[in-house]
């Protein structure tokens, strides 16, 4: 199993499988209010950029990675540029290195549109 997704829009529902699924040997995390995600043990959006990154060569310190909810919060929390979401969750705005526009308006590109043009992170809450 590498990862399976539930929507469940019923709270009552939602707590149960959560508490429920938190009794295995798997992981659990939201990936937003109504949709919960569960993967083996040892898979992740961070141990996969770390394979990545000690098969190319990279160090991790050189990796960045975008996130707004708590399926985020371990690769945000661990690459050398984590980049939180305006609309995310405050436990990932508190990991990151700073905070961007949020997915509405394009964050992601506005981070790599200002990297790749002028080199520098785009005037926003610089949390560094």
């Amino acid at each position: 199993m590498l990862k399976i997704g539930m929507h469940i829009s019923n709270k009552q529902l939602l707590k149960k499988m959560n508490k429920n699924l938190h009794q295995l040997p798997i992981n659990v995390v939201h990936s937003d209010s109504e949709f919960l995600e569960a993967t083996a043990k040892n898979v992740s959006k961070f141990s996969a950029v770390q394979t990545i990154s000690k098969t190319a060569g990279w160090n991790i310190n050189d990796v960045m990675a975008f996130g707004d909810y708590e399926n985020d919060l371990e690769i945000v929390s661990n690459v050398g540029h984590g980049v939180a979401m305006r609309n995310g969750i405050e436990p990932i705005k508190r990991a990151a290195e700073f905070v961007t526009k949020s997915n509405d308006k394009n964050g992601v590109a506005v981070v790599l549109n200002s990297l790749m043009k002028d080199g520098v992170y785009p005037n926003l809450n610089y949390k560094g």
